[in-house]
């Protein structure tokens, strides 16, 4: 039976897919999935700032399916060289006919599983991408199989339910980490797959640096530089922390263990999951510069992603909610933008966050963010 097709275009790709695949692209004999197109491309202009660390530029597609991400990889940014890696025969069929129509020259494609491509393989590639339909904790330690010395691993997780504490049972069984429900839980996904991923990247004795990592509506993602040294995968390894949370007076904190609130008040927990910064600001900042040169359809939003995360790279980690905070004080909302005004006037830090769009971070003390709040109200009270 013809499988029946539709042309789409994604940014400067043109991608042959199952006809229907937008509206449902779970059932297809072949899979696209167009809601991914913000994060493929927030990890392109993610991957032209890596470039720079890539000496070879090649790249792996490990779970290619209909080559959306590998391609739209490759025709945003000349010169990669791209090996797609799909073991569905109607795929590999797409795959072929979609690298024919977009003109791409250096391209190789292996219809096999991908752990068959790991254990058969004899090159070295600078940029192992894993973008699989659930989790990728199976394929992390044999991406790292595919790195020389040292090279970038990108890992896709769209498990959120799993991660963010809807099913805790299977987070712990794919990510050996307690998940947490909370306002600040994608923040928390983020960290827990960092963490999986240093840890699985450390059986072979490579040591993790995130260098771009973000979430964005139906999943997440982390670039993570892997460099060979059993002394920085000690040191990676070092990197892990629980994240605790008290219903009752709000706090949230990191600890080498789960402990309770000094106030007394009911404390839950998350983790372990990587305690350290998410980006590294020098690459984010060459993200938004090829973002202004790039003519994306979705160049507004993600100019306002990536402003966001390198505003918050350097700020404290387990953002707050003003939503939340409201909640637990029983009081109205502030406008944020005031929030922030009277917390920085106070002397803390504070910034938005990427995460979410009521979401901020400070390094203020509740009793110091309880009191910028009240201002916050305050002041908006006289000017009504």
């Amino acid at each position: 039976m013809t499988m029946k097709l539709e042309k789409i275009r994604e940014e400067k790709a043109v991608l042959l897919v199952p006809a229907g695949a937008s509206d449902d692209p779970f059932h297809k004999s072949a899979f696209y999935n167009p809601r991914m197109s913000f994060n493929r491309s927030m990890a392109s202009v993610g991957l032209g700032a890596l470039m720079q660390l890539m000496p070879e530029k090649t790249l792996v597609d490990g779970l290619a399916g209909t080559g959306a991400r590998g391609i739209r990889y490759a025709t945003d940014n000349p010169g990669i060289a791209v090996t797609f890696i799909e073991a569905n025969p109607d795929a590999v069929k797409l795959l072929k006919q979609n690298i024919k129509a977009n003109k791409l020259k250096k391209t190789k494609i292996a219809g096999k599983k991908f752990h068959e491509f790991v254990a058969s393989a004899d090159e070295r590639y600078d940029f192992v991408e894993l973008d699989p339909f659930g989790t990728p904790a199976f394929f992390l330690e044999g991406a790292s199989m595919l790195l020389g010395k040292s090279g970038i691993i990108s890992a896709t997780g769209t498990d959120l339910a799993k991660l963010c504490g809807n099913e805790p049972a299977t987070c712990i069984r794919n990510y050996s980490s307690k998940p947490m429900r909370c306002e600040f839980s994608h923040e928390i996904a983020v960290r827990i797959l960092l963490k999986k991923m240093a840890e699985a990247l450390a059986l072979r004795d490579y040591g993790i640096t995130p260098l771009f990592c973000f979430y964005q509506g139906h999943a997440i993602k982390a670039m993570v530089l892997c460099e060979k040294s059993s002394a920085k995968a000690d040191f990676a390894m070092k990197q892990f922390a629980y994240a605790n949370l008290c219903s009752k007076c709000g706090s949230r904190w990191f600890s080498d263990f789960p402990e309770a609130c000094k106030c007394g008040g009911k404390t839950n927990y998350a983790g372990p999951m990587w305690k350290g910064k998410l980006n590294d600001a020098e690459i984010v900042k060459k993200a938004i510069e090829i973002n202004e040169k790039r003519n994306y359809t979705q160049k507004e939003q993600l100019r306002t992603a990536l402003t966001l995360m390198l505003e918050e790279n350097d700020m404290q980690p387990l953002f707050y909610s003003v939503h939340e905070l409201s909640k637990l004080w029983k009081v109205h909302s502030p406008k944020s933008d005031e929030l922030l005004a009277q917390l920085r006037k106070a002397g803390f830090t504070a910034s938005y966050t990427h995460f979410s769009p009521t979401g901020f971070r400070t390094n203020a003390p509740v009793a110091g963010l309880k009191k910028a709040f009240d201002a916050s109200l305050k002041k908006q009270n006289r000017e009504i």
